[in-house]
């Protein structure tokens, strides 16, 4: 009896396990979509589920891919891809890229997270929060290397450097211009874009052009305390065509130039060097032995101009030479010779707001001026001659002359020292007065040809004839210690006297 009873026991709990996993199992089945799948073959992919911007919810596989085919085909149809950039456009030929959509393999993704959304694992993930996106990208390959060129071109033509911020100058009035943003196309950027759109929203059938913008240093905004004129200069340039073409160019590099606040400016940095592949025309400077280099006639006379006009303003000149010679164009003490990083024109704005620089040549005039945030009371220049130095007289035998004859060859010119003062009045009005410059300018040496001297006439003219002179200054002697606009001492280099009279060397 109890045997039966256990019996009967045993296979009750056994059919009560059997049906309830027959129900967990079909719950589960019907929770995971399984069993609606064997039912229902027409609901095959969740309902949020999107290829490349198609929605796709609630349709099978073959429903899908005819869906998404048939969106290619109206894009194909288009025939090109859109890249945007603001307002303008640039269309590429699909053909010339070779694209090609891979839909099984995006649609056989698309199977696997609808069921990732569904049932209780879909449940199970959402409760976590680690449900996979609905929305997937439509697999695509392209030509990488055609549309890398392609996008080349397009940046050729969008490409922009930026342009700082610059000033219309009228007369002593200045008036800022805002700066403009430069453009520089992303390559891979763009491509990385192009691809992505190409994948996530295949219907619109554009992208936009990456790229990125380049704002300069100089703006508006930094230049807004720019107001007023601090000093200007003008000089006449000779009506010769190189000698008015360099002093253009070397005007063209300097205007506009914005010296910040402790900012150190070099005129050979800014407009040097002095070469035929810079834009400058050979000419000459000087017309004797001692002549420099004359690729830079023209530009050493907006050095000069400048280098007056920073005096005035009240810049601190920490380098300048004067030129071997006087130069017509230039009044004594005037002038900044200028041949290389050793021997320049430098200067520092000392100031708390930017300075900028004006120049232009006009109607064989030319104008630098400089403007600033305050102008202080507007330097004066004196120029003191200490003295003059007579040039030599050199005489050269020429076989060509009769006995007795002679020609002068050339004409010398005085040589000269002078003293630059330069006078400001500080913010109380009192006038205070420094030196400038100490400058030596050497004498041009007359130069004399003579026919045979007879025989009997030798050894008189030999007894006659003093020592030959001592060798010259330097073209463009460095800075003193102590003064550093300044040439060297110039008092070793000149003689005392204030006239001395010139001596005949024969040779």
């Amino acid at each position: 009896m109890l045997q039966r009873i256990s019996r009967t026991q045993f296979l009750s709990v056994l059919l009560l396990m059997i049906i309830q996993t027959v129900v967990i199992s079909g719950t589960a089945l019907y929770l995971s979509g399984a069993l609606k799948e064997q039912t229902q073959q027409k609901s095959m992919y969740q309902q949020t589920v999107t290829v490349g911007g198609i929605s796709i919810g609630g349709l099978n596989a073959e429903e899908a891919e005819a869906k998404i085919e048939k969106v290619l085909g109206e894009v194909q149809k288009k025939g090109t891809l859109q890249i945007m950039m603001e307002k303008q456009s640039f269309p590429i030929p699909l053909k010339d890229i070779q694209i090609k959509y891979n839909v099984p393999s995006s649609l056989r993704e698309a199977q696997r997270t609808s069921e990732e959304l569904t049932g209780v694992w879909g449940m199970w993930k959402k409760w976590r929060g680690t449900s996979p996106p609905p929305h997937l990208p439509l697999y695509v390959t392209f030509n990488e290397e055609k549309l890398t060129a392609i996008i080349n071109e397009i940046a050729r033509n969008v490409n922009r450097p930026a342009e700082p911020a610059r000033a219309s100058v009228d007369g002593t009035s200045i008036f800022i211009l805002p700066e403009k943003a430069g453009y520089v196309v992303d390559i891979p950027g763009t491509i990385s874009a192009i691809r992505e759109q190409l994948q996530e929203e295949v219907q619109i059938g554009r992208a936009s052009l990456v790229v990125e913008k380049d704002i300069p240093q100089i703006t508006k905004e930094s230049l807004k305390d720019i107001k007023v004129m601090l000093a200007d200069y003008s000089t006449p340039i000779a009506s010769t065509p190189n000698r008015l073409f360099n002093a253009e160019q070397a005007a063209k590099l300097l205007n506009g130039v914005v010296l910040l606040p402790g900012q150190t400016f070099s005129f050979f940095e800014k407009a040097g060097p002095f070469t035929e592949a810079k834009g400058y025309i050979s000419t000459s400077i000087q017309n004797d032995e001692d002549a420099q280099d004359g690729v830079m006639g023209g530009a050493i006379q907006v050095a000069s101009t400048l280098y007056i006009a920073a005096a005035k303003s009240g810049l601190s000149i920490i380098e300048r030479h004067n030129n071997v010679r006087p130069i017509a164009s230039i009044p004594l003490g005037y002038d900044a010779f200028v041949r290389d990083k050793e021997v320049d024109l430098r200067f520092v704005n000392r100031f708390k707001q930017p300075v900028y620089m004006y120049a232009e040549v006009k109607d064989t005039q030319l104008r630098v001026a400089l403007f600033g945030a305050k102008a202080i009371a507007n330097g004066s220049i004196e120029v003191k001659e200490e003295n003059k130095i007579a040039p030599e007289t050199i005489v050269r035998s020429d076989k060509s002359l009769g006995p007795g004859q002679e020609k002068i060859i050339r004409r010398g010119k005085e040589g000269v020292r002078v003293k630059v003062f330069l006078t400001h009045s500080n913010e109380k009005g009192i006038p205070k007065r420094e030196l400038l410059s100490d400058d030596y300018y050497k004498p041009l040496h007359n130069i004399v040809a003579f026919g045979p001297i007879p025989e009997n006439m030798k050894n008189k003219a030999q007894q006659q004839t003093p020592n030959p002179p001592e060798s010259e200054p330097s073209v463009a002697p460095e800075p003193s210690q102590d003064k550093a606009s300044n040439s060297t001492d110039k008092q070793q280099e000149q003689p005392s006297n204030s006239q001395k009279k010139g001596n005949v060397y024969t040779f």
